[in-house]
């Protein structure tokens, strides 16, 4: 590229990456345009052909990352066949399960590598893409992308968690101490009240002298203080049991406050399970459903309109109305580069990562969002038109 623009100018590989370098570490681009700078140079160098004979000699050509000066070679033939033979393993095997029983999808190492297949990956794509019929079945093209890019990869897949099965969270150290003292102290109760009953074995004797530890008393003075040191014991288990009463309302107030920051809606969405107490879990049938919200929705409504209802009509009228939403490629890509690989998906088990990479389905899913828009538009339309408001 720089000889193209500037010929008489000789330009090494080291200049370069100092060049490079000195970007990286003043920051003059954020890591969105280098993240987009990125993918666009080992999308212009991997280049797979989609009608590749097989038989056909190929060459290894170098992908060379714009922030490194080492080289990845990815073979060409490598990247189209098995990819290819992965991809469509992974169409048929995926595609319409529901995501509810598809396995969850690891994160990918981030080296030059994967980048240049997951790049490779997506020139395979197109073709799948231009056959979706709606946004779910899109969904399913992206999630097979990223399981054959995983197989591709040699990353294991995770296995769906049962509900059943998850572990239970770790018991935090303090308390595990807590409960060991109660352990110990039950244990000397127990054997204190062994020995008031006469118990003088060996074995017996152990625990009593050790719960007689520290108190400057005589053994043969031991059965005159027992009750004495039983209560004492008692009492310890229960200042023992209070606080670890008081530890947990600590944490879980702790908790709360730090959820609540992050995400309000979670803590009053746990608030609320926590009120509601159903007995019936059997769900209403279609006919019930139907006539609860038509008796609240088809009812008519009489009511008497003030003086101000006509002031706010006229300048509304003054308002201009708002131009067709359409959505384009390049809509999709500025709302997919902000995100995050690697953050925690939702029930459909898909990182922003794959959504990012795969730009191959921007135009697809941009297509795909404006037609969902404009059904939900003319099911608004219709639904005033149906029920038409109450004179």
């Amino acid at each position: 590229m720089c000889h193209e623009l500037e010929p008489t100018i000789n330009v090494s590989a080291q200049r370069l990456s100092d060049q490079v370098r000195v970007i990286q570490r003043n920051r003059m681009l954020d890591d969105i345009v280098l993240d987009r700078l990125q993918s666009e140079e080992l999308r212009s160098r991997v280049i797979i052909p989609l009608q590749q004979n097989i038989e056909e000699p190929t060459q290894i050509e170098p992908v060379v990352a714009p922030n490194d000066d080492r080289t990845t070679e990815v073979s060409t033939h490598k990247c189209s066949e098995e990819l290819r033979r992965a991809l469509e393993d992974a169409i048929r095997e995926y595609r319409f399960i529901s995501p509810s029983l598809r396995p969850r999808l690891p994160r990918l190492p981030m080296h030059k590598k994967n980048r240049a297949l997951v790049c490779a990956l997506d020139s395979e794509l197109s073709n799948y893409f231009d056959s979706s019929e709606d946004l779910i079945d899109g969904h399913s093209i992206l999630y097979c992308g990223a399981i054959a890019a995983c197989r591709v990869a040699n990353v294991k897949l995770l296995e769906r968690e049962n509900n059943s099965t998850r572990q239970k969270p770790a018991v935090p150290a303090w308390q595990c101490r807590i409960e060991r003292r109660i352990d110990e102290a039950r244990t000397l109760i127990a054997k204190l009240i062994c020995f008031r009953e006469g118990n003088t074995r060996p074995r017996v004797m152990r625990f009593v002298r050790r719960a007689f530890l520290g108190m400057d008393i005589n053994p043969q003075d031991y059965v005159s203080h027992i009750t004495e040191r039983l209560d004492f014991l008692k009492q310890r288990i229960y200042a023992w049991a209070n606080r670890i009463r008081r530890y947990k309302k600590r944490v879980e107030r702790y908790t709360q406050n730090r959820t609540f920051q992050r995400d309000q809606r979670w803590v009053y969405r746990n608030w609320e399970l926590k009120e509601q107490t159903r007995t019936d879990t059997c769900l209403p049938d279609a006919d019930v459903t139907t006539s609860f919200w038509r008796s609240i929705w088809s009812a008519p409504v009489c009511h008497t309109e003030g003086d101000w209802i006509e002031k706010v009509r006229q300048k509304c009228e003054l308002v201009p109305e708002m131009e067709q939403i359409s959505i384009t490629t390049e809509d999709v890509s500025n709302a997919a580069y902000p995100l995050a690989n690697w953050k925690a998906p939702g029930p459909d088990g898909l990182h922003n990562f794959w959504l990012r990479w795969f730009t191959s389905s921007h135009s697809r899913l941009a297509s795909q969002f404006s037609v969902s828009f404009g059904v939900w538009i003319f099911a608004s339309i219709v639904y005033d038109w149906v029920n038409p408001p109450a004179p």
